[in-house]
């Protein structure tokens, strides 16, 4: 994502939503994270709330190298290392607020301290069911458009 002379931006500064992702199906992610590159986000949290979520985030930073990818839900530091071992590039602990969606999202960002939010209406369970990658990818173009609002 930077060559070695660039600073490593913060998953903040990438996008104005992070898209809140869980997955049971390892090649759910992949194509997922496809989805939301190709919709805008270059920024993917993959919740560590299924037995998958480890592999999920590995094979993500192995076949989508340019989505920094980073690991939610983390509660220990057992969990943290075992989310840098398989490549998360951020880490996320479990929050409180919650309820963060389309409709309030605009408002969110115009706080001054607020960088970004992030999103689980971006990947709606029903559309990872179908494979429906099309409108996840319509709903990441829609999230990213939030940024010309900050």
């Amino acid at each position: 994502m930077s060559s070695p002379s660039e600073p490593t931006k913060s998953p903040l500064d990438l996008a104005p939503v992070v898209p809140v992702v869980s997955v049971d199906h390892v090649e759910d992610a992949i194509n997922v994270a496809r989805a939301l590159l190709a919709g805008g986000l270059p920024v993917i949290e993959l919740t560590l709330r299924t037995p998958v979520a480890l592999d999920a985030i590995r094979a993500i930073t192995t076949s989508v190298p340019d989505i920094a990818v980073g690991a939610g839900t983390v509660a220990t530091a057992g969990q943290a290392k075992q989310a840098h071992d398989t490549g998360a590039g951020f880490l996320v602990s479990p929050g409180c607020t919650g309820g963060i969606v389309p409709d309030t999202a605009a408002a969110y960002l115009t706080l001054p301290n607020v960088g970004c939010i992030g999103g689980s209406w971006l990947t709606p369970a029903d559309a990872l069911v179908t494979h429906d990658w099309a409108r996840i990818q319509s709903l990441a173009a829609a999230a990213a458009a939030l940024d010309a609002n900050r």
